[in-house]
């Protein structure tokens, strides 16, 4: 796994390989020892830049601070300014909430393997997923590494962890997170899909309800290929998505239905170029004068020159979809 990081982020941006300890008493499966913890590997886009943020305390550690209307502060020593006690007003610092540095192996009980698991047994009532990543390890790796705009990719969503730990810090006032989940098992809709639905519309009933975060996302699934194995074009897909995909091939934009006319292999115009896909399931396509005889858009340059003029001069193939 490091290897392949290393290649796509390039080894000089790797910062750190973490300890991340989610089975406190061990995994009793693993052979010879029994497992306690998993790797993260973190890495940088680009590690000169790194700003990596602190951790809130837990209650545990925050045993002691008080808040007023400035903010958090702890009693200890007299607060000394110019020499004498000075008032909480000219120690405004004092007033940020209390956090830490994180450490290079990242352990909390919270992070245990078994919470996840409960935690979806609370939105979808039972366990109804295998492996789910603790709620409060992604949203603290998230703490760190995201400023109030940042938008997180997760290629494996999985039962959608990222995208709750990333609702509720914004609902915290943390800013305005968003996020791209990526899942390719046919569990996207019916699972990944279905807990952000849940965790922005609330879930649980009487005491055990949980508040919904707010929010809303958009869900898309991918299509068949639209190459088979052979690079050629899947007919199964569908000429609709045919024509669509030649039309943005050719000029980088959404074919607009409103630009297709009586005639079947009309496609569009743009920038002064009219655009034909001449194409039948199970027929062969010749370029030949019978269809030129489709083409019914005006063009000088078709008028003063023959079929054969044209093909020599490259100016449309006979083997590829052509504009004229």
């Amino acid at each position: 796994m490091k290897l392949l990081c290393d290649e796509i982020f390039g080894e000089r941006n790797f910062i750190a390989s973490l300890p991340t300890i989610m089975n406190l008493k061990g995994n009793q499966d693993q052979y010879g020892f029994a497992g306690t913890h998993e790797f993260t590997f973190v890495y940088a886009k680009n590690k000169s830049n790194l700003n990596l943020g602190y951790l809130q305390l837990d209650e545990e550690e925050a045993d002691g601070w008080e808040q007023d209307k400035i903010g958090y502060f702890k009693r200890g020593a007299n607060l000394k300014s110019t020499g004498i006690n000075a008032p909480r007003e000219k120690r405004p610092n004092l007033g940020e909430l209390p956090s830490k540095r994180p450490k290079s192996t990242f352990y909390k009980p919270e992070y245990s393997s078994g919470n996840g698991t409960n935690q979806m047994k609370q939105i979808f009532g039972s366990k109804i997923f295998e492996t789910p990543k603790p709620f409060d390890l992604i949203h603290d790796f998230l703490q760190i590494s995201t400023d109030k705009n940042s938008i997180i990719l997760d290629s494996f969503a999985g039962s959608g962890t990222t995208a709750h730990a990333i609702l509720n810090l914004n609902k915290q006032n943390r800013g305005h997170l968003k996020f791209i989940l990526v899942e390719m098992e046919d569990y996207a809709n019916t699972i990944t899909a279905e807990r952000v639905k849940r965790i922005m519309k609330g879930y649980g009933e009487g005491k055990k309800a949980v508040e919904g975060t707010g929010g809303a996302f958009d869900f898309y699934a991918l299509g068949l290929p639209l190459f088979d194995e052979n690079h050629n074009l899947n007919e199964e897909v569908g000429l609709p998505k045919i024509r669509e995909y030649i039309w943005f091939s050719e000029t980088r934009t959404s074919l607009n239905y409103d630009s297709r006319n009586a005639y079947n292999y009309y496609l569009g115009s743009k920038d002064g170029t009219a655009y034909y896909f001449i194409y039948e399931k199970d027929r062969i396509t010749t370029l030949d004068y019978d269809t030129l005889e489709f083409i019914k858009t005006q063009c000088g340059q078709l008028e003063e020159h023959t079929l054969g003029e044209l093909l020599e001069r490259n100016i449309i193939n006979s083997a590829q979809p052509f504009s004229i």
